[in-house]
């Protein structure tokens, strides 16, 4: 599995946000299907189908990119102090 060619942004900061929004929208998405087998509109074994079969495998890509940039952006230039955050 893989994102369609040039769906992705290529700056690391636009791609991660674009990877954290598309996160957030197949978690949404999940929980409709989870609101479809609460409400019996769905079989048990058709949402563990979908699960495993629909949602894992996208969520399982997303994290992985989201991963891929966190690497990015750690390998960057960026100074920080660790005293920046007060109490």
């Amino acid at each position: 599995m893989k994102f369609k060619k040039d769906s992705l942004p290529e700056d690391t900061k636009d791609r991660i946000e674009y990877l954290y929004k598309f996160q957030e929208a197949l978690r949404l998405f999940h929980n409709e299907k989870a609101k479809d087998f609460k409400a019996g509109r769905m079989t048990k074994a058709k949402f563990r189908r979908f699960q495993d079969e629909w949602f894992n495998p996208r969520n399982s890509l997303l994290c992985a990119k989201i991963n891929e940039c966190k690497e990015r952006l750690k390998q960057s230039e960026v100074e920080v102090n660790i005293e920046d955050i007060e109490e």
